[in-house]
């Protein structure tokens, strides 16, 4: 497993958040910088400059530490170098995700017309749907995946069952994206809700599915 490609992109991600920063603190005052927000889309957290502006590098930085550091622990035969591509996407996915938001962030603290509810949701949005398209493509591992005691006991049934959650994960991505784009401002509140139903029905769904095709598995001819 080469990490030298994961962690090109994972510098250039937190050095862009970073770069980011530089820029916008000669250009930020001494007020604290909403960094968090409800789900009326209003901001309810604030931070002091210095670390408003360095905790999501930070937390990228850790999360990059995380995803590095995992491979080297796992078992001889954790067998994660079947699934390394999908990894690597997930990875940057996900410290995308974080630079995208400290962006916004940074934005709406320079007085732009952020609105950066709606920014995240899409975002987790996208990054669904990268999932989605990604997860027919895992094979069984120890790391990440449908982990149910009818994937994890049986190969057929983690590679159906990730087909299945692949394209449920998908269909649910297209309506938090849309919702985020199409919800009118009067009912963005229910953004996240629809985060939730987003996630956690394809959840639901999968691990019924696990279910019952391991008992397809088990009982009839394949």
């Amino acid at each position: 497993m080469n990490l030298r490609t994961p962690l090109i992109g994972s510098a250039f991600l937190i050095g862009l958040s970073l770069a980011a920063s530089i820029w916008a603190w000669p250009h930020l005052g001494d007020a604290p910088i909403a960094t968090h927000f409800g789900v009326d889309g209003r901001p309810n957290g604030y931070m002091s400059k210095g670390p408003a502006l360095l905790f999501m590098p930070v937390m990228a930085l850790g999360l990059c530490g995380l995803f590095a550091g995992l491979p080297a622990v796992m078992p001889p035969n954790g067998r994660l170098e079947r699934s390394w591509g999908p990894y690597v996407t997930v990875w940057l996915g996900v410290l995308a995700l974080l630079a995208a938001t400290h962006l916004a962030i940074l934005g709406l603290a320079l007085g732009l017309p952020v609105d950066i509810p709606r920014v995240s949701v899409f975002g987790v949005g996208a990054l669904m749907a990268v999932i989605g398209n990604l997860l027919g493509k895992v094979r069984y591992n120890y790391v990440f995946g449908v982990r149910t005691p009818w994937t994890l006991s049986n190969e057929r049934v983690w590679d159906r069952t990730h087909r299945f959650a692949g394209r449920m994960l998908m269909a649910g991505s297209l309506v938090i994206m849309a919702a985020a784009l199409l919800t009118p401002a009067a009912f963005a509140s229910g953004l996240y809700l629809v985060i939730l139903a987003g996630v956690l029905v394809p959840a639901i769904l999968s691990v019924g599915y696990s279910y019952l095709e391991s008992r397809r598995v088990e009982t009839g001819p394949n």
